[in-house]
């Protein structure tokens, strides 16, 4: 099956040099998108995260689209569940927090990455905090203390869909940082 989906691969590359278009070119466009750069650098670097990471995050989360609701009812690109925006923006001490906030790319953005930021500092490490992102803050914990996962593996983290979530980010954090790496550079 490897072999069959590397000749595709080899296919639709030549087909695309044949048209004069560049693979990394066309991976942007199509299957890796990268919109609110600005926003995502500002609240990244505000709250010590990793840019790549939350641009990894929006991706799985809504691949950018600020209006998304998933069927569970999280909101905008960063997927915040209201009850958690609520908690959020008084953390924050954002006094007029209203749920529609969350479908505005630069609040939920700056949201996200506020949580984000604590759930890092809480679990220390980056796989544990996309795991929290993902099932709970309060599901990781119980994992933790229950001895159910070391808080590393991530094949052993003990919800499939949590699992396969965080391979997801961790994978696509690499093909962002790879695809974009002019968009992440500190200028010197």
């Amino acid at each position: 099956m490897r072999i069959i989906r590397l000749g595709i691969f080899a296919a639709i590359a030549v087909a695309l040099a044949l048209l004069g278009l560049n693979l990394e070119v066309v991976q942007k466009k199509l299957f890796y998108p990268l919109f609110y750069e600005k926003e995502i650098k500002t609240y990244a670097d505000k709250n010590k995260l990793d840019p790549v990471l939350v641009a990894a995050i929006i991706h799985n989360e809504s691949n950018f689209k600020p209006e998304a609701v998933s069927s569970r009812g999280a909101v905008g690109i960063m997927q915040i569940m209201p009850e958690t925006g609520a908690w959020i923006a008084k953390e924050m001490g954002v006094k007029s927090f209203k749920e529609e906030n969350l479908k505005e790319p630069a609040a939920s953005i700056r949201m996200g990455c506020w949580y984000l930021s604590e759930l890092k500092y809480q679990f220390e490490n980056d796989i544990t905090a996309i795991a929290a992102y993902n099932a709970g803050r309060g599901t990781v914990e119980s994992w933790l203390e229950e001895k159910k996962w070391d808080g590393v593996t991530v094949a052993k983290i003990p919800f499939a869909e949590t699992s396969k979530y965080v391979e997801r980010v961790l994978a696509d954090r690499e093909k962002y940082r790879i695809l974009y790496r002019e968009t992440w550079q500190k200028p010197q």
